[in-house]
């Protein structure tokens, strides 16, 4: 190390030549953090010999894959869009690529898609996720005697902070740069009217403030930010991919149709301020439609589930929309294929 940081220091610009491998238990999937080393690498890749542990996905099983695109120069990055509960077809994207081979270098998410990408850039399995998240955003008796009791029980989680300790369960302390693959998760700045990349520090936190939605919750201060949902500016990130050097970028998004039934859902509800909550979470699926061409614009493919059947609320369905997303994925890999054989067929005519 000592060694290392004086070449740094004699010959800048060996920072961009220095990658660091991590090579890692099943008991021990997340890496510890060592400031030292993540100033010294541009780089690093995590890895296992060992079979995945419990609830753990095959992320570390297919770090060699990973080495071997960036000795090729290659670097697939995976866009996650926003969408609420509909952002779980994107658990069924994630799986159904690694099940025909198409191992991803890089994650951005917003919103939904930043709890989904980050949870799985930590190595959690897709179907553990999806059972997690079942559970846990599960009404209680309570809410599900209330109409519209999802959406009361939202805004119940948000006003109580506990998405926080509901996230920790799987996450603890783990940083973004402790994470399998690398992670972008995007958020609003209330104050400076522009979005905030994040790519270190708490995991949590940079979901936290990716899935902050006002007025459900307040605006998340930190470092001179009010941090809010980040499908404000960008819900679908392909664009962070592209600034961080992937030249490969697929978008998975959830809000490239948008169902016509608002006045038939309005209708069921009861209550005045019940109501404005529906305007609002309404008003962000208008939004996050209308700026869906731009942000899946820098991607070079798009794989759009079609998850409009399902209310924006119902997390409990979860498993629905992944399968959606897994089926949705498998009809479009064929081409996807095509496209990646293009970039380098040594490497994706096998696959």
């Amino acid at each position: 190390m000592l060694l290392l940081q004086a070449i740094e220091k004699s010959v800048p610009g060996w920072r961009d030549k220095i990658r660091i491998v991590w090579v890692l238990g099943s008991n021990s999937p997340i890496p510890p953090y060592v400031p030292e080393l993540c100033e010294l690498a541009k780089r690093d890749f995590k890895l296992s010999f060992d079979p995945p542990g419990a609830n753990q996905g095959n992320l570390l099983q297919h770090g060699f894959e990973r080495i071997v695109h960036h000795l090729r120069g290659i670097q697939i990055g995976l866009a996650l869009g926003g969408g609420a509960a509909r952002g779980m077809a994107h658990l069924g994207v994630l799986k159904a690529l690694e099940q025909h081979g198409i191992y991803i270098d890089m994650l951005s998410g917003t919103s939904a898609g930043a709890m989904t990408g980050t949870l799985y850039a930590a190595g959690l399995d897709t179907g553990y996720i999806a059972r997690c998240f079942k559970t846990d955003l599960q009404p209680s008796w309570f809410f599900r005697q209330l109409p519209g009791g999802g959406y009361w029980y939202l805004l119940y989680k948000y006003r109580r902070h506990q998405f926080d300790s509901m996230l920790r369960k799987y996450l603890g302390r783990a940083r973004m740069e402790q994470l399998i693959l690398p992670m972008l998760t995007v958020s609003a700045d209330l104050v400076q009217g522009d979005r905030v990349v994040r790519e270190v520090d708490d995991a949590t936190i940079g979901i936290l403030a990716s899935i902050n939605l006002p007025p459900l919750s307040l605006p998340i201060i930190d470092d001179g930010h009010a941090m809010v949902d980040g499908g404000l500016l960008n819900n679908v990130p392909a664009d962070v991919l592209v600034a961080k050097g992937c030249n490969f970028v697929i978008a998975s998004t959830v809000t490239a149709k948008l169902e016509r039934q608002f006045e038939g859902i309005r209708s069921k509800l009861s209550g005045r301020f019940f109501s404005t909550i529906q305007v609002i979470m309404r008003q962000n699926m208008v939004q996050g439609y209308n700026m869906n061409s731009v942000g899946v614009q820098p991607a070079d493919f798009v794989i759009a589930p079609d998850v409009t059947s399902f209310d924006i609320s119902e997390f409990t369905r979860v498993d629905e929309m992944a399968c959606i997303g897994e089926t949705t994925t498998n009809a479009n890999v064929a081409e996807l294929r095509k496209m990646l054989s293009r970039l380098d067929s040594r490497l994706f005519d096998r696959c």
